[in-house]
């Protein structure tokens, strides 16, 4: 792995979001047929490797393709290879009337950056419990415990 970092033949890529980054990862054809392929490395940061400085010109010059999936790129010689990491806060204990959108997005924001919009669909059967995605620099457990006042 250390090959991938420190080197002008790797491109680091953040992804605009989690949903992006699962299409990326499973569906995403290069179009560059010199490309060694590609690794997740976490939080919302993918790499490609390529096998010359001209396929990375050649890919770099392609945002209107590369750029539906990703914000950036930076170049592998640039990093230093500690990414973020995702983490699942799972929400339990929460009154039903305060169930909503707004008080879910308030609780996520208390831990890290919400990647995942939190969105509740008419078709949520089990109030009980809630899962939101954060990106997080913490690489421990996150078990916090967040006392909720109702006013």
């Amino acid at each position: 792995m250390a090959e991938w970092f420190h080197n002008p033949l790797t491109l680091f890529g953040e992804a605009h979001n989690l949903e992006k980054l699962r299409k990326v990862l499973f569906g995403f054809r290069m179009g560059v047929k010199h490309a060694y392929g590609m690794k997740y490395f976490g939080g919302l940061m993918a790499g490609i490797r390529f096998q010359s400085p001209s396929d990375v010109e050649e890919f770099l010059s392609k945002k209107n393709y590369w750029g539906i999936w990703f914000k950036d790129f930076k170049e592998g010689n640039t990093m230093e290879g500690v990414f973020d990491r995702i983490a699942w806060l799972k929400i339990v204990g929460l009154p039903v009337n305060l169930w909503n959108e707004e008080t879910l997005s308030r609780i996520a924001n208390e831990f890290d950056k919400v990647i995942e919009p939190v969105e509740i669909l008419p078709s949520i059967q089990d109030l009980s419990l809630g899962n939101i995605y954060n990106l997080t620099e913490n690489k421990k457990k996150i078990n916090d415990e967040l006392l909720v006042e109702i006013n």
